[in-house]
């Protein structure tokens, strides 16, 4: 099997993990429902894991929903311009829940496990 052939189905594989449906979260404290698909990439990974590598652990979670959540369109909620007040003006318990529920979906393992390995 050469490159071209490995590189195809692990692309294949990547557009069924992330073509499914939109998955729901609720967060009720807020009145709103947002939406996020199953899977990521590295390329928007490698922010969160930069930010948490260096000790900011509260970035990397904003970075998180910055990256996956989606309005009922598929479009991007959030961008880099909303992360100041994210962190300034959002409950931090609000915030971790929506995180854990998107992580907790699509069994990641923790950058700390993953270093271990």
């Amino acid at each position: 099997m050469n490159s071209k052939d490995v590189m195809g189905k692990i692309r294949t594989h990547y557009r069924e993990t992330i073509s499914g449906d939109l998955k729901p979260i609720e967060v009720p404290e807020w009145d709103l429902t947002f939406y996020y698909k199953r899977g990521t990439n590295f390329t928007m990974e490698s922010k969160v894991m930069e930010l948490q590598n260096a000790g900011k652990t509260a970035e990397a979670l904003i970075q998180v929903l910055i990256n996956r959540l989606l309005d009922e369109e598929g479009k991007r909620v959030f961008n880099e311009h909303n992360k100041v007040e994210l962190m300034r003006s959002a409950d931090p318990k609000v915030l971790l829940s929506i995180v854990t529920q998107i992580n907790d979906d699509d069994d990641v393992i923790p950058v700390e496990d993953a270093e271990k390995n």
